[in-house]
């Protein structure tokens, strides 16, 4: 058996080859940019928070004091989400889970009559979202100020007297998310951790409200600049996806 293949020209070819060669350059660049800024994050996470010494081995010029051990619960209140799946509906109150966490949006909404009943503490601008069920410890900071329902997979960090982002970048430090996965259920599937055992997790933090808040926005900074570093690689590998597609189908062609 044999199979006609239909070809473009030679210099459809050449110029086919050049777009595939640039796309392929261009996605290569964004996923190394990328990848440096994942590891200029991890090493950053552990040289800028205070380790048994009490004292950070990277610091803001300016800032010179020991930092304090303290346990979560001594500067945030810990609480949980619904325990009972609610039943939804097309709109109303946002309802969040564990699936959630990296955005913060979804598409399952609860009625403001369940919200009221079941809610009397919920999210609110600046608090902070920590996974506990299925995933532990990936978190993600509340910044609407629309009223928002959550599951019981997903705890819910108020802070007191502690910079939101501060907070944020100390819970994804390696020393925190090893005390974390310790107090978890090791044996539970999926894994779990209690959310009691949260507020016990003990870590150093900087007294002076001006040091966190500047290594909080600097995290904050990488954050979503990796964000939208990982947007472009994926429309780049889209596009890429897209071309290759088209001009295999022959419904793209290059102009001469």
């Amino acid at each position: 058996m044999q199979l006609s293949i239909k070809l473009p020209s030679i210099h459809e070819q050449e110029k086919l080859g050049q777009l595939f060669q640039s796309l392929d350059k261009t996605i290569t660049l964004h996923e190394e940019q990328h990848r440096q800024l994942e590891q200029l994050k991890k090493a950053l996470l552990q040289k800028m928070f205070a380790d048994e010494t009490g004292y950070p081995v990277l610091r803001f010029k300016g800032f010179t004091e020991k930092w304090e051990q303290r346990k979560l619960g001594e500067i945030a209140d810990v609480y949980d989400g619904v325990h009972q799946t609610p039943d939804y509906q097309d709109s109303g109150v946002m309802f969040l889970s564990v699936e959630n966490i990296k955005t913060l949006k979804s598409n399952k909404y609860i009625s403001e009559k369940t919200f009221e009943k079941n809610f009397k503490i919920f999210p609110e601008q600046g608090d902070i979202l920590m996974t506990r069920i299925g995933d532990i410890g990936t978190t993600n900071i509340v910044q609407t100020s629309k009223r928002l329902g959550y599951y019981v997979s997903l705890a819910l960090l108020k802070p007191k007297n502690i910079a939101s982002h501060f907070l944020n970048s100390v819970i994804a430090t390696p020393s925190f998310q090893i005390s974390l996965k310790r107090r978890s259920l090791l044996t539970a599937t999926p894994q779990k951790i209690n959310k009691d055992e949260i507020g016990k997790v003990y870590f150093f933090i900087s007294q002076n409200l001006q040091e966190q808040e500047k290594i909080g926005q600097l995290f904050q900074s990488l954050d979503k600049t990796i964000t939208c570093m990982t947007r472009k690689s994926n429309i780049l590998n889209n596009l890429n996806e897209d071309y290759c597609k088209k001009c295999l189908s022959n419904s793209k062609r290059i102009a001469a």
